[in-house]
This record gives structure tokens, sequence and C-alpha cells, in this order.
């Protein structure tokens, strides 16, 4: 967009993901995707959530957890399923892991032209501080922060996130 319409976008704000991102975290995704487990219960969901992601995130609480479960599951035909395009594991099981990422620095540099405020997870295993690092650098007009006790993607309604995230949109809205 940064590229094609640069005059739509006043600024932006990108959680735990950059022009760069690590293998070892897309290939995490992609296997945590394709797994497919029956759950009985959003109760269920959540413990597992906690089980596969919880090393990532020790910032989160019961209620977090069981907040996650509600907006990643639904119910369908009597069942509890993952609510995403099951189209994009797919996607996922074409990369070839053995071969470098393709990554878009020339396009993040026409969108740092624009106020952002990046966020990273501190656990990420998506998005690395060298890439969140090599981003700030390229402008001025770049504000980062990492989000405690957190890996990919951020919560961003936690303490720790929201009033730097609302204090940046205010500043944007006229």
């Amino acid at each position: 967009m940064a590229a094609a319409k640069p005059d739509i976008i006043a600024g932006a704000i990108l959680n735990d993901i950059g022009p760069q991102i690590e293998t070892e975290g897309l290939r995490d995704i992609r296997d945590y995707l394709a797994k497919s487990a029956t759950l009985p219960d959003l109760d269920a969901a959540a413990v597992a959530l906690r089980h596969i992601h919880g090393p990532a995130f020790p910032a989160l609480s019961d209620a977090d957890w069981q907040e996650m479960a509600d907006a990643i599951y639904a119910e369908r035909d009597g069942r509890l399923v993952p609510d995403y395009d099951p189209k994009l594991t797919d996607q996922l099981q074409t990369i070839d892991f053995s071969q470098p990422l393709p990554t878009l620095w020339p396009q993040f540099a026409l969108l740092a032209e624009k106020p952002l405020f990046i966020i990273r997870g501190e656990h990420s295993r998506l998005f690395s501080n060298g890439t969140l690092a090599r981003m700030a650098a390229q402008s001025e007009r770049v504000s980062t922060m990492t989000a405690p006790g957190q890996g990919h993607a951020p919560l961003l309604h936690h303490p720790g996130i929201y009033p730097s995230l609302r204090a940046f949109l205010a500043d944007r809205v006229e």
C-alpha cells in the first residue's frame, strides 16, 4: 500500500511483524496450525492454548487464555474448531524452509516515511530484536516497544501495551 497508494496511509501499527521474519517462528506457526485437535469446549481450548503457547506468554492470566480461546475458536456443526481460513495452513505447507525467506525491506522503507508504531513480543520467535532495531534505525518516525512476557503476537489490550498504543493513535487523530 505504501508503494501503490501512499496518500491513504497516515501511519501504521505493526504487531510483531516486519519486513523480515524468522524461519523458526514461521515453522512454529505452520506446525501449530497443521495440528488439528478436537476440543470439547472453550475451557479445554484455553488449556490447550496455554500448553502450546504458555512458555512464550508468561504474562497472560487465566482470563487472558480464556479470552484467547474465545477469539480463536468457534463452534461449527457441533464441533469446536479454530476460526481461521484452513487454506492458510495449505500455503504454509508449501514453503521450502531450507531456502532463505524473502524480505520486504524496500517496501518497508516506503512505509517508514509515515509514522509507525512497532510492537515486538519479548519472546517472539517470528520477529527478532535485530529486525526491530533495523526498522527503528530507518526513520525518526518509527516508535517501538517490546511487550513484556508475550510472544507472537502480543495482546494489544494488555496494560503494558495499550496506553502507548492509544497515545500513538491519539497523536494521529485530527
